[in-house]
């Protein structure tokens, strides 16, 4: 891309600048999903706090997180489609995280697999929404555990886990709808076209999903690099930040970028208003609570506003740190400070790397 292709993108941004902050703070309506919030944020925090009971905190995480994943996959699909959804996202995220967990100790390893991981879970969106939020939910916890150092035991322990916590979800999900009516649940409408059939046409460089996919390998490769050389406290959260926020088009990606700091900012200081009511010294369940708080805000406006979902994950992420033994104030800071460096990196490689005109 040319110096002057660049101008031009970045004045386009500029002066879209308003548009998308609009964009960014519209409430979709029709997508706030408040009573299924409720009933999911009740699944994920009762098993925050059954790990708690059975005095293994340490495994809230992946308990939780294979909890919300379910709750996120295949929304909005009949159900006879949305459970085969649910199960298959849970199953490449339960393969993404034990992927992470196994190259954590390996920095340079860890950067080539997270790069071929984001190529992968970008491109792989040309086959429908299902896929394509599967293919992020699977990048997003593959960067959260190459982060985190595991060796191959405990990155096993943590992918079933996630399982554990996905099934129950799934089971809270899906066995009301199959007591009221089996039929509906047991017909997969359509028969699906075979994955790689549908990825065959699109393998061309010219291909919109394609690019996108190889900016956001080279977004991921930098994140991952730069929190691998600067070891900053949860060097996760850069590269993370990068998977939640890349879009396939420029506009999509600034809209997402400025929600993220939006969302991220609330979202820091409701955690801190939330931990201060708990007290001092907080009981572990006081912790649950948070999460609980953080995971229905996030799942009632995640379809229909990404600031304040981004807020809700926010206060839930910043409550499982605490619930680990990390105070508010060592992660609120960095979090605003590695969601701005993120999204430089996303807003450079999604501009710095589009095609030449002509």
């Amino acid at each position: 891309m040319t110096r002057l292709d660049v101008r031009g993108h970045l004045r386009h941004t500029l002066v879209g600048t308003g548009g998308v902050f609009r964009d960014s703070i519209a409430l979709d309506r029709g997508k706030v999903m408040v009573w299924q919030a409720v009933y999911r944020g009740a699944v994920v925090t009762g098993l925050v706090a059954g790990a708690i009971a059975l005095g293994v905190p340490e495994n809230a995480l992946g308990l939780g997180a294979g909890a919300l994943f379910v709750a996120l996959a295949g929304e909005f699909q009949p159900i006879g489609r949305r459970w085969r959804l649910m199960l298959w996202t849970l199953l490449w995220s339960m393969l993404g995280a034990y992927l992470g967990g196994l190259v954590s100790h390996y920095a340079l390893l860890g950067v080539a697999v997270a790069a071929v991981v984001a190529l992968v879970c970008g491109f792989v969106g040309v086959a429908g929404p299902g896929a394509g939020i599967a293919g992020l939910l699977t990048l997003v916890i593959f960067t959260v555990f190459c982060g985190i150092p595991e060796n191959p035991v405990d990155a096993l322990n943590t992918a079933l886990l996630m399982g554990l916590g996905g099934l129950v979800q799934f089971v809270a999900i899906v066995v009301p709808v199959m007591l009221r009516n089996r039929s509906v649940v047991l017909s997969g409408g359509e028969q699906p076209v075979p994955l790689l059939r549908r990825l065959r046409p699109h393998l061309r460089l010219d291909d919109l999903m394609l690019r996108h996919g190889i900016r956001l390998a080279v977004a991921i490769a930098i994140a991952t690099s730069l929190g691998e050389v600067s070891r900053l406290p949860n060097q996760y959260w850069i590269p993370m930040t990068v998977a939640w926020m890349s879009r396939p088009d420029a506009a999509g990606t600034v809209t997402r970028v400025t929600g993220r700091i939006i969302g991220t900012v609330l979202g820091v200081l409701l955690s801190i208003v939330l931990l201060d009511l708990a007290g001092r010294q907080p009981q572990p369940y006081a912790f649950a609570a948070i999460v609980g708080v953080g995971t229905v805000i996030a799942l009632v406006f995640i379809w229909a506003e990404y600031p304040l979902a981004v807020m809700g994950v926010t206060v839930l992420v910043i409550a499982l740190l605490a619930l680990l033994g990390e105070s508010a104030d060592q992660s609120a800071l960095p979090r605003v400070v590695d969601t701005l460096v993120a999204a430089v990196i996303t807003v450079a490689c999604t501009f710095l790397l589009r095609p030449r005109r002509g």
